[in-house]
């Protein structure tokens, strides 16, 4: 999405099957994402949901705030929160691993 969004190909087309394959992938690993939220605290399952869904809706509203501050009106703005939400998750991908293993 960012391709084309640099090459000023700026469609339906060009936004919508890109965040179709995110969409995807996102709902691969957003299920077992709430499993291992989940697996750390078997007795206060409600609060560590709530505290998982309050994240997830704290980063979305950061990131529209974000989005909204650029005076762009097409993808880049958008393309560049997924890479940047990606490679996020990248980085933190050590440290829960590191933290898996100690428990």
């Amino acid at each position: 999405m960012l391709i084309f969004g640099l090459l000023h190909h700026e469609s339906t087309w060009a936004i919508m099957i890109p965040v179709v394959i995110y969409i995807v992938g996102c709902s691969m690993i957003f299920s077992n994402a709430y499993a291992g939220a989940m697996h750390g605290f078997p007795t206060m399952a409600g609060t560590a949901g709530a505290l998982f869904g309050f994240l997830q809706i704290l980063g979305g509203s950061i990131s529209s705030y974000l989005m909204s501050l650029t005076k762009t009106y097409n993808q880049i703005p958008l393309s560049i929160a997924l890479l940047l939400s990606a490679i996020l998750a990248l980085i933190t991908i050590p440290y829960v691993s590191m933290q898996t293993e100690t428990a």
